[in-house]
Parts: C-alpha cells; sequence; structure tokens
C-alpha cells in the first residue's frame, strides 16, 4: 500500500512539474508541438529563402477571411491560454500560475502567436518556437527556478507555412484566437518579407535563440511575440503598440536558484553576483510565496496579456458586445494593460474602415485603409 501511495505522489510531483515547464517557459504562449499540419505545396519547385513560408498552402483559417487578392495584408493572430497567466503582481502571477500548472492538458496552459502575409502573389506564413526539449524540467527538477522561464533556449525554430500544429489551426478556425488583419501598401508588405529573409540568413544565427527578453530586431532571438511583431513592424503594423507588450517583473531571491553545472543548449538567465546560489525546490517554488527577501532584479518579458488588450481594444466598436474577447482582458486597473489597451485602440482608430471577417468562426477584425 505505501508503494503506491509513494508511486502516486511521485507521479502527481511529476505531473506539477511538467505543468509548470510548460507556464514558465511558454509564459507568452510558444510551443510544445504534437500533432503537424502537412498542407500540400502549391509551388514545389521554390527553393528561395522564402519558400518554406509562402510555398505551402494557406490554412483554412486565412483562406477563410477571404481578403481580396488586390489588396496587401499582414495577419497577426494570437491564441491566448485558456487561463489568464497575470504578472501584475507575485501573488497574482503565482496563483495563475498555479492554477494552469494544476489544470489538466497542454491547450490549457499555452498558446501561440502566428504571423501571415499577403502581399501581390505571395501568401505565406510563420511563427517561431522553442524550449520544447527536456531542458527545462531538468532545470526545474535540479532547482533553478525562475531561471528556466528566463533563460535562452538554442533550439529556436521558425515553423514553415504547411506545418503548423494543427491544434493551434483548428482552434484559430473555430474562433478561440484574436486575429487582426491590417492592410498595407506592396513596399510595406515587402519589407516583412526583406526582414524574415534578414531573420533567416543573418550570421548571428537568430533563429536558433528562443527566449522571453531578446530583441529580434537586434537579431538576438525571440519569442513568438516578439518575433511576430517584428515582422509585422517591419511591414509598419502596430509599431506604437508593441513597445507595450512588455512588462517589466521584479524578480526576488526565492523564486531563482542555482542548481549546479549549467545545462548545453540553454544560455542561462544570470542573477545578480551574490545571490540565489542555492537550489529552489519544485514544490517551494509552487506553493511558498515568491515575495519573500529582498527583490535582486527587474526584467521586461513578453506578456500575452498584454498582446490580448492591445488586440482586443482595436475591436471595439466593431465587434459584437458580447464578444469573449472582452471578457478575456485582464482589469484595466493594471497600468500596463491600460496602456496595451489605449495603444491597441489608437492603432485601430487610423484606419477608416474596421470590419469583421468570418464572423461565424475565425472572427478576425480586418483593418483597410479605404
Amino acid at each position: 500500500m505505501g508503494s503506491n501511495i509513494t508511486r502516486k505522489l511521485r507521479a502527481r510531483w511529476r505531473g506539477l512539474a511538467l505543468g509548470m515547464a510548460a507556464v514558465l517557459t511558454l509564459l507568452t504562449s510558444c510551443g510544445l508541438y504534437d500533432i503537424y499540419a502537412d498542407l500540400p505545396l502549391v509551388e514545389p519547385d521554390r527553393h528561395d529563402v522564402l519558400a518554406p513560408y509562402e510555398a505551402a498552402d494557406w490554412p483554412r483559417y486565412l483562406k477563410r477571411l477571404e481578403l481580396p487578392r488586390a489588396r496587401n495584408y499582414v495577419i497577426v493572430s494570437f491564441l491566448p491560454t485558456n487561463y489568464p497567466l497575470d504578472l501584475s503582481d507575485p501573488v497574482k502571477a503565482q496563483r495563475s500560475f498555479l492554477k494552469a500548472a494544476l489544470s489538466p492538458g497542454m491547450d490549457t496552459k499555452i498558446g501561440h502567436t502566428i504571423i501571415g502575409w499577403q502581399c501581390g502573389a505571395h501568401q505565406g506564413m510563420t511563427s517561431m518556437s522553442g524550449a520544447n526539449g527536456p531542458q527545462v524540467f531538468q532545470l526545474l527538477r535540479e532547482g533553478w527556478g525562475f531561471v528556466a522561464a528566463l533563460s535562452t533556449y538554442t533550439d529556436g525554430k521558425l515553423y514553415p507555412e504547411g506545418a503548423h500544429r494543427i491544434a493551434n489551426l483548428e482552434g484559430i478556425e473555430r474562433g478561440r484566437a484574436i486575429v487582426t488583419a491590417t492592410e498595407v501598401s506592396s513596399a510595406e508588405c515587402e519589407a516583412l518579407r526583406q526582414a524574415l529573409t534578414r531573420f533567416v540568413t543573418h550570421p548571428k544565427q537568430p533563429v536558433r535563440n528562443f527566449g522571453l527578453m531578446l530583441a529580434p530586431e537586434r537579431f538576438e532571438g525571440g519569442g513568438c511575440i516578439s518575433f511576430g511583431f517584428y515582422l509585422a513592424n517591419a511591414a509598419g503594423v502596430m509599431r506604437d503598440v508593441t513597445p507595450t507588450l512588455r512588462r517589466e517583473v521584479p524578480l526576488y531571491a526565492a523564486m531563482l536558484g542555482s542548481g549546479g553545472a549549467e545545462l548545453a543548449g540553454v544560455r542561462h538567465y544570470r542573477p545578480p553576483p551574490g545571490c540565489c546560489a542555492r537550489p529552489v525546490a519544485l514544490e517551494d517554488l509552487l506553493f511558498k510565496p515568491w515575495a519573500r527577501g529582498p527583490v535582486v532584479d527587474r526584467v521586461r518579458v513578453e506578456d500575452g496579456e498584454l498582446v490580448i488588450a492591445a488586440m482586443v481594444a482595436a475591436r471595439v466598436g466593431v465587434a459584437p458586445a458580447d464578444d469573449w474577447r472582452f471578457d478575456r482582458v485582464l482589469a484595466r486597473s493594471d497600468p500596463s494593460i491600460a496602456r496595451a489597451w489605449t495603444a491597441g485602440a489608437h492603432f485601430a482608430s487610423r484606419y477608416p474602415v474596421r470590419r469583421i471577417a468570418d464572423a461565424g468562426g475565425v472572427a478576425a477584425l480586418v483593418l483597410e485603409r479605404r
């Protein structure tokens, strides 16, 4: 009997660790792919740099928007987590992380950001992912604590047009995402394609680096949010919104630890000297208050809840009042949420035409210049 109880407890803790690994490393909704789409090639003879991102068929959710082919568009699709990850203070953050870690199924923990484009004859899409290997679990098990969330993982990759995660594509198609298609000029659309080409071919190989604090525009690498908005910004889309999508997070000594030798394939976040030299037990990370001891550092990380606020604010006055997306936004009493909301509303107000495409499915906001 005793051995059975022990096995059950170990299984429970292993499940908690896996859940926490998903939440910690994917703070901003990126990754953990399992079953992939296999969309057919529509340009099988292409071998240029952008072929992986433009030579396959567009997924159904983009086709259903029925965007006029004579116009150019950049499409940002954000699939949020089922449960908000509220980083506004350490108590709320810990509660929301614990809820996500304890919830069944991976899709309750993570979402994704996908960037698409229609530039003349070229239709494409891509997204960035990483931290999909065992290192995250190992870091947590060995006592590194939030170092797991703040480090850079060298298994980063861009997903090609025809090989995105089926669960994400189907979720977007069923209306579980926040999708915004913005009309751009031909030159702006080409600027996006050029930015993607530079990112893929840059000698620093930024495509290999996945992390929540990296700057794609400096070719450091990126997370799925920062990379998606890097490409959108290259086309002039949401440039004023992007600075509001990172949140400053205070780090307390109790959140950070050292588990011994650093892992291969991980560029460890380094706490300030003299701090956090002991391991942090997973049980302590889950259940003991994070705001113990001094604040030892402050970092700026991608925050998916800020993306939600900005993209939903753009829908005000166009989407129906009972659109679930409005309820998904965290309280604007949080200054960071308020700033993102204001930036998103201002961005959308510059377009004379705002409409909802595929209202019964994707329910995408389409912003057009005439």
